[in-house]
């Protein structure tokens, strides 16, 4: 009697969530283009099951009829919902508007491609922010690119560089990785172009859509390419992080591009911890600071001349800034390099203050951020009298018993120091 009542139960339940899931599951996918519409009816339905399964165990028996009923037909309907969905995944207009004609001009008839289009131009004023003043810096012949996005449609029938251009990033911002890689990887087969800007967003596009392990065979199946920019980031991605900013150092580029990748690669909080890790292992607390102190002549370098004599080389200067600057408070325009920088301040300061054996800055830097490996000793011979007075003199500054003799390159770094500094309380 029971199989019977279970019986009863599913043939309507059957025969009702078989049409409307079929009709619901047609409109789903002919609107698909307006988003995920069957998803959205498939999450529905599952909630609605959740709820009157809930509900079925929980109430009495005579007030259970109904929700056997509704069980049933939700369980029905997600099933149904769910085959249309994976016929509709990785389709652009549904599985039906890809396929079948009639469907595709019934999408055209209801505007439905138009109205995704639509919805894809409220990104443009982000697409615009990425190619901002594009007609200048392009050496591709691009023209009015702003207004060619509002005025046609480079989604459907893209043929020049700027169509594709367009077409990455309005792909990259709706989510589409795989044809926003695409579009990016005909731009530069056409234009021959790789900006710095553009291509480091799309090196990020293919890194979240295929993996970091995919980046490096990007780079090894284009060994002829010889532009400058792609060879950076070739090298940048291909290094070691121990070896990174000596490996940049060495390429035979253009120094202003030399200088743009340092401060890439270290606008980056990993680089700095790594670097505080390391110098612990090593007993050289203060190895971020020496480099921080070292890297700044690049920094200063790039940002006073060199971002301006490589203005060719980029698309837009805000992109540009979001590389390099570091982005915890972008309102400030300070690197990484320049942040670590100006904590030295503050040491010299103290160690100026509370130490009456150093008198001045100069010294407490030498000893603090360029010291060797030895230290003053006294030497044969010297009076009981004379061991408070002993010091050597060094880069024109004195050191006493047991301080650290500054290493040979102490006074270069102090020279850099004095400039960088100079360089950033101007800013």
């Amino acid at each position: 009697m029971e199989t019977k009542k279970i019986k009863d139960y599913i043939q309507p339940a059957g025969k009702l969530a078989g049409v409307l899931g079929t009709v619901g599951g047609f409109i789903g996918d002919v609107l698909s283009p307006l988003g995920p519409i069957l998803t959205y009816l498939i999450y529905l339905s599952i909630v609605i099951l959740t709820i009157s399964i809930v509900l079925l165990v929980l109430l009495p028996t005579e007030k259970r009829e109904m929700f056997k009923k509704t069980s049933l037909t939700s369980l029905f309907f997600v099933i149904i919902f769910s085959v249309f969905g994976q016929f509709n995944k990785n389709t652009d207009n549904g599985f039906m508007g890809d396929n079948l004609e009639f469907v595709s001009n019934l999408q055209n008839s209801l505007n439905i491609i138009d109205e995704k289009l639509d919805n894809i131009s409220y990104q443009i004023d982000e697409v615009d922010e990425k190619i901002t003043k594009i007609d200048e810096k392009l050496n591709v012949e691009f023209d009015n690119l702003s207004e060619l996005i509002k005025t046609s449609n480079p989604i459907k029938n893209p043929k020049t560089p700027k169509d594709f251009l367009v077409n990455a990033y309005l792909f990259r911002n709706g989510g589409d990785l795989n044809k926003s890689e695409e579009s990016f990887n005909r731009f530069f087969e056409i234009s021959g172009n790789y900006k710095i800007d553009v291509f480091a967003d799309f090196i990020e596009v293919l890194r979240n859509n295929k993996g970091k392990n995919f980046v490096q065979t990007y780079y090894e199946s284009r060994q002829d390419i010889n532009d400058d920019v792609f060879v950076l980031f070739k090298t940048i991605f291909q290094s070691k992080k121990e070896n990174i900013i000596s490996n940049i150092k060495k390429l035979d580029i253009n120094i202003n591009l030399i200088d743009f990748g340092i401060l890439y690669v270290t606008n980056n909080g990993g680089f700095w911890n790594d670097l505080v890790s390391y110098g612990a292992q090593e007993n050289n607390i203060n190895l971020y600071i020496k480099t921080a102190i070292e890297l700044s002549e690049n920094d200063v370098r790039f940002r006073s001349i060199g971002m301006d004599e490589i203005n060719y080389l980029i698309l837009n200067k805000e992109n540009l800034n979001k590389l390099i600057y570091n982005q915890a408070n972008p309102y400030e325009r300070k690197t990484l390099i320049q942040f670590y920088f100006t904590t030295i301040q503050t040491t010299l300061s103290v160690l100026v203050k509370n130490d009456p054996r150093i008198n001045s800055e100069k010294a407490a830097f030498l000893q603090q951020y360029t010291p060797s490996k030895n230290k003053v000793t006294y030497p044969e011979g010297l009076s009981i009298d004379e061991y408070e007075t002993y010091y050597i003199e060094k880069f024109g500054e004195k050191f006493y018993f047991n301080q650290n003799i500054p290493a040979q390159n102490g006074e270069a770094l102090w020279k850099t120091y004095i400039e960088s500094r100079n360089f950033y309380n101007n800013l």
